[in-house]
Order: C-alpha cells, then structure tokens, then sequence
C-alpha cells in the first residue's frame, strides 16, 4: 500500500514537473515572442529616427544655403542700392547743369526777342523811309508760280549751315535780298516758339494768292505762322507752338 503511495506521489510529481515545464516553456516562448517583437518595434522606430535624423540634416543644410543666400542677396541690394545713389547723384548733377543751360538759353532767346525788335523797329523806318525816298517803287508783286520759278532758281538753300556763322537768319536775309535784286517784294519773317530756337521764313506777296512763306533752307512753301498755334515744315519732324511773329518788309 505503501509502496503504492509513493509511486502515486512519483507519477503526480512527475505529471506536475512536466506541467510546470510546460507553462515555464510556454512563458518562455511568449517572453521570446514578446522580446522579438518589441526589439522589431524598437528596430522600427530606430529606422524612423535615422530617417528624421536625415531629414533634420537636409533641412539644418536647406537652412545654411538660405541664410547663404540672403547674404549674397543682401550684399547684392547693397550694390544696387550704391548704383542707385550714385545714378541719382548723377541725374541730379544733369538736372543742374541742365537748369543752368536753360537759364543761358532763355536769356539768349530774351537777348535776340530784344534784337529783333530793334530789327523791326529799324525795319519799319527803313520801309518808310524807302517809300519816301521812292525805292521801292521798282519792285512788283509777282504771281505764286513767279515766286515758286524763282526759288527754285535761287542758290540761296546751297548754302552750308555754319554755326556761328551762317545760320538761318542768313539763309533768309540772303534769300530776301536775291528776291529783290530779281525785282519782287519780299519780307523777312521772324518766328519765335514757345519750346524751340528761332526760326526765319522769307514772304512773298502774290496776286493770285495773297502772300506766300518759303523756307530758305529748303526752299519749300511754309504754312502760314499763326500766334499760339503749332507750327510745322514738312522736312522737320516735330511742331512747335508759335510764341511771337515778326514781319519786316
């Protein structure tokens, strides 16, 4: 009975062992599944952080060119900003010296505005007296198409335009004096504009169609000058407003 008993104890202590094995391999296989898993967990996120470390890198190398960049652009504004200075100096430096030609010319433009009317002046005594004296009495008025025969004759536009020398009031004093001479009447014209040097014309008066401008320079009919209004010839390529009209015959 005995002997019964302890191979009972045996075999249940057995059995029991081999149970308890089995749970301790059990835990073990559940540990080591746990273990495996987490180190792929932790392998995982290691992956993620190299890969964010990476990134972090691109970004810290993105962020040294910018700061690069803007200094070079910094630097570049700097440069731009020097020319910019130095080009508005200069325009500055035009503008005054542009101030002063303007001031010159306007006192040029005041000094011939007072010349020619002491030539009109003279002019007007000189015709007075001439229709006294009766000098004028040989000279005829002549038709639009005498007056275009004429000029077109004339070598008065041949001239070279010489400054100071032979400028457009020589081209009209000559062209008025050969008129003359050809025996018409003729005047010298004046033409001060609001925005342009001087100009001569040289009339003629026509019986057939009243009286006639021509260009010295360039022996074309003019239109007529009118005070305030545009005038134009067809060889230049702008117009320009009429300030002032002096007519001596």
């Amino acid at each position: 009975m005995k002997v019964k008993i302890i191979i009972g104890l045996l075999v249940f202590l057995l059995i029991g062992s081999g149970v308890g094995l089995w749970f301790v391999c059990q835990e073990k296989g559940q540990l080591a599944a746990g273990i495996v898993e987490r180190d792929a967990v932790i392998e995982k996120k290691n992956a993620g952080m190299t890969e964010y470390t990476v990134k972090i890198s691109d970004l810290e190398k993105e962020l040294v060119s910018a700061k690069t960049q803007v200094k070079e652009d910094g630097i570049m504004i700097d440069k731009q900003e020097a020319t910019i200075d130095k080009q508005t100096k200069e325009l500055d430096r035009l503008k005054s010296e542009a101030a002063g030609h303007n001031a010159a010319i306007a006192e040029r433009d005041a000094k011939i505005t007072e010349k020619n009317t002491q030539l009109q002046e003279l002019s007007d005594v000189i015709r007075r007296l001439e229709t006294k004296l009766g000098r004028s009495a040989g000279l005829i008025i002549p038709t639009y198409q005498e007056v275009i025969d004429f000029v077109a004759m004339d070598f008065t536009n041949k001239h070279k335009y010489v400054i100071p020398d032979y400028q457009i009031i020589n081209f009209a004093a000559d062209l008025n004096n050969s008129a003359e001479k050809w025996g018409f009447r003729a005047a010298t014209v004046y033409l001060k504009f609001t925005s342009y040097q001087p100009w001569y014309l040289v009339a003629f008066e026509t019986t057939d169609k009243g009286i006639i401008y021509i260009s010295p320079t360039t022996d074309e009919v003019a239109p007529e000058p009118v005070i305030g209004e545009s005038f134009k010839l067809e060889s230049w390529t702008k117009s320009y407003e009429v300030e002032r009209i002096i007519i001596a015959w």
